[in-house]
């Protein structure tokens, strides 16, 4: 059995997680399912804000005595994380996008957990540009991802983020975890942004063609000036070819 740490609203105005949390404690005990969960960013859940001073999903791993708040709870929470032997970061969006997996760091091992929640989409949404800083997820000390589901404000959404996590700690009271799952699994690589806001016809996971290309959109309406994110749908032996690097194989 795996020792989770859960991480609840790193951003301010995504607490929905934090009462499925509570009720996950009262039916699934974390000493006898073997999880302890955080809430992330207490001070901007306090204001219902995004963030208090700047975006910690976007500033980890932080600094223990940085300007910001932000950075010094980040630099926390990564302290925190090396008594777990993986981390589960839980976000929301305004998308229609359902129940995900965000695994922002496509090594072997936070593939093999994405999988172990057994959802229909798995995002892989890797940058360059988010090596020395970026999301909580990536800069973690053990295995770790995000999951996302949305709305973030539609109960439905807090039903399948209970029965997620329900599902998750079962299974992983029972048996150890393994690779079986990703073989599976279905990934969605994110690979570009789709620019054309006055669009109508896009919709999150729904086969897109503009042009010559095909692309399945993810986060549609959710940034400004983006319709939405692009992504390929591969197997995990495309994505193994693609971040080999990060594998530790040649």
């Amino acid at each position: 059995m795996r020792k989770t740490l859960f991480i609840a609203a790193t951003h301010g105005n995504e607490a929905y997680s934090i009462p499925v949390l509570k009720d996950i404690e009262q039916a699934y005990p974390k000493d006898e399912y073997g999880y302890d969960w955080v809430v992330g960013n207490p001070r901007a859940v306090a204001t219902g804000t995004r963030y208090t001073e700047i975006d910690m999903n976007r500033n980890a791993p932080g600094e223990a005595a940085g300007e910001h708040y932000e950075e010094r709870r980040a630099a926390e929470l990564v302290r925190i994380a090396k008594g777990y032997d993986v981390v589960v970061d839980i976000h929301g969006s305004s998308s229609s996008c359902g129940p995900t997996t965000i695994t922002p760091l496509p090594t072997y091992d936070n593939l093999v957990l994405a999988s172990n929640f057994g959802l229909d989409a798995n995002i892989v949404w890797y940058s360059q540009n988010s090596v020395v800083r970026g999301p909580i997820a990536q800069h973690m000390p053990v295995p770790a991802i995000e999951l996302e589901f949305g709305p973030k404000h539609d109960p439905q959404m807090a039903d399948a983020l209970y029965e997620t996590l329900a599902r998750y700690l079962t299974l992983n009271q029972k048996e150890d975890l393994g690779s079986s799952a990703l073989k599976g699994a279905i990934f969605y690589d994110v690979y570009g942004k789709f620019y054309e806001t006055d669009r109508e016809d896009v919709k999150d996971f729904m086969r897109y063609t503009d042009g010559d290309e095909e692309f399945y959109p993810y986060m549609t309406n959710v940034y400004s000036g983006i319709k939405c994110y692009k992504t390929a749908k591969r197997s995990i032996e495309e994505i193994e070819d693609e971040y080999r690097q990060l594998w530790g194989k040649e």
